[in-house]
């Protein structure tokens, strides 16, 4: 096994992510918002336990089985930024605006999946990541402003700590050789997921066009 550090902090971050992704999911009745963002995390888990078989297993496994984990970990991801802004405008926006903001989103996807296919640079599923991120982030300050909504300042704040852990991983920062930033990056995201999950947990029915 080699990257051992990245292949436990990976399974760690799998592990959280699919915890609470089954909590958001387990009540029969919670809100389709919250269940959007139920599958988006254990979509995430997936992609996290992928990345770590991909890190830990690389000089043992076959290439085509390596080349399959590693799509699986690209779409995974593309997968949980569309589910998770679906989640998001469920709750913050009702009829035709909902409409009219989540189509670009279907488009990006789209497009991304479509890229993809021919890359493997994770450069792009940050990028990708990223624009779904600020996407809910603009999303939830203003619903925030707007109604005082109780989910937003635990959504803001994961995505913000998110958003640091992306920085780390692309700015390739590490604290030694054996803890390197795909490790620092994971550490940093369990905070983020925590927080999405408790900003998740506050988000209620979908907005109604009378609201």
């Amino acid at each position: 096994m080699s990257d051992i550090s990245t292949v436990v902090t990976d399974y760690l971050l799998a592990g959280l992510s699919a915890l609470f992704g089954f909590l958001l999911l387990r009540d029969s009745g919670a809100s389709l918002p919250r269940k959007l963002w139920g599958w988006a995390l254990l979509a995430s888990a997936l992609a996290a336990f992928a990345g770590g078989t991909w890190h830990g297993f690389q000089h043992l496994l076959p290439e085509p089985g390596l080349f399959w984990i590693w799509k699986a970990v690209i779409y995974l991801i593309g997968v949980f930024g569309l589910l998770a802004v679906g989640g998001t405008l469920m709750s913050a926006a009702s009829g035709w605006r909902r409409a009219a903001l989540l189509a670009p989103m279907i488009a990006v996807t789209a497009v991304y999946a479509a890229y993809m296919t021919t890359h493997d640079e994770f450069i792009y599923v940050i990028y990708f990541n990223a624009m779904a991120m600020v996407f809910v982030l603009l999303t939830h300050l203003y619903t925030r402003y707007r109604w005082s909504d109780p989910a937003s300042p635990w959504m803001i704040a994961g995505v913000l700590v998110s958003g640091l852990a992306a920085a780390v991983q692309a700015g390739a920062v590490s604290v030694h050789e054996h803890f390197t930033n795909n490790d620092i990056f994971h550490v940093i995201q369990m905070i983020g997921v925590y927080l999405l999950f408790r900003g998740a947990s506050r988000l209620g029915p979908p907005r109604s066009a009378a609201a």
